[in-house]
């Protein structure tokens, strides 16, 4: 059985948002979970956070990116991000918020 939250999505308009893909004074760069969006590919994705209880531990919990019905990226996440996004936190992730 899979349980689903819809979560919506902001850029992240803070400097952190607007230089996370810029290479640091050590020229790394930090690589993106998803991808950086823009505030139009924004409007046409749609994350969600799942609960399937027929996966393995690690992946009962995922924070999957929708590009349409059936294409999409994923990562596992910890149980405690959704008890804290369901009580009004945000998540950052990339250059974009997550919420509810």
């Amino acid at each position: 059985m899979k349980q689903e939250i819809k979560l919506k999505a902001i850029l992240d308009q803070s400097p952190r948002g607007q230089n996370y893909f810029k290479p640091d004074k050590n020229g790394f760069m930090i690589v993106p979970v998803f991808q950086k969006f823009t505030k139009e590919e924004l409007e046409t994705v749609q994350f969600k956070i799942v609960y399937d209880h027929d996966q393995p531990e690690n992946y009962k919990f995922t924070l999957r990116c929708y590009f349409d019905d059936y294409d999409y990226s994923s990562i596992p996440i910890q149980p405690n991000y959704i008890e804290l996004i369901s009580t009004g936190n945000r998540l950052i992730i990339d250059n974009f918020i997550l919420f509810i």
